[in-house]
């Protein structure tokens, strides 16, 4: 509805609306009011200069108002949920890419994990210069824990030697089981001189449960181009040649 509303000039809302209105050719304004029954409305005034006052146009604006809030409300709760299941969904990748790199019996890495974890490290150790040790382990009498006693007796050797290894090695270290009886350990920042002192710990772990591993060290030496799959190759070496010099031994 558009009113003419002449003779005003001299009223308080003429002077608000005039100086609302000080270099524009027209002006609108969406204000609140209540209907009698309490329910919230709106309506926009579109206000225009005249010779003898002002044209106001109102227009009832509270049905589109309404329709705007609720798409605004739709699409607040739409960005809610599209949020909520982002963030699921991150979880379960993550879940999934733990389950990928993790061993389920003993909680290690397993040789995926290993694999991707050690080679960064490896760059690093190369981009830092510093050196590192790789324990390649293998637990003693298993063949005949699973012969005499039973599998689930053997699994359970295999789950407490991962416990003296996480018990032996510091949280930063990479810890995996790569397959069967075998672990492997990559100690970060560490120096030749500090595998004996690692060794003596782990076998005193080892020993409180009456378990004994065959284990080779190999010191790697950051300035040495050399890769992941020789140093492991080298310590696996190792093992196996310290398992061999073993008195009494019943399996290779």
């Amino acid at each position: 509805m558009m009113e003419c509303y002449p003779g005003i000039e001299n009223s308080a809302m003429f002077a608000t609306l005039r100086h609302s209105m000080e270099g524009r050719t027209s002006h609108r304004m969406i204000n609140e009011f209540l209907y009698s029954d309490g329910a919230k409305g709106w309506f926009e005034l579109s206000i225009q200069p005249a010779p003898d006052g002002i044209f106001i146009l109102s227009s009832d604006i509270t049905k589109h108002k309404q329709a705007e809030d609720e798409i605004l409300k739709l699409n607040a709760e739409l960005e809610e949920k599209v949020a909520e299941r982002t963030a699921e969904l991150a979880a379960a990748n993550k879940q999934l890419r733990q389950l990928s790199l993790v061993d389920e019996l003993t909680g290690l890495y397993n040789r995926r994990g290993f694999l991707l974890l050690a080679e960064e490290q490896l760059l690093l150790a190369r981009r830092a210069k510093r050196n590192l040790l790789i324990f390649y382990a293998d637990l003693d009498g298993l063949k005949q824990i699973n012969d005499e006693l039973s599998h689930t007796a053997g699994d359970e050797a295999i789950a407490q030697a991962a416990r003296s290894l996480s018990e032996t090695f510091r949280n930063t270290d990479i810890k995996a089981r790569i397959g069967g009886d075998e672990f492997i350990v990559m100690a970060i920042e560490a120096e030749g001189h500090n595998a004996e002192a690692l060794l003596r710990r782990l076998h005193e772990k080892l020993a409180e449960h009456n378990q004994c591993m065959s284990v080779g060290v190999v010191s790697y030496n950051s300035e040495d181009e050399v890769p992941l799959e020789d140093i492991i190759a080298e310590a696996d070496r190792a093992m196996y040649k310290e398992k061999r010099r073993k008195p009494g031994r019943r399996e290779v």
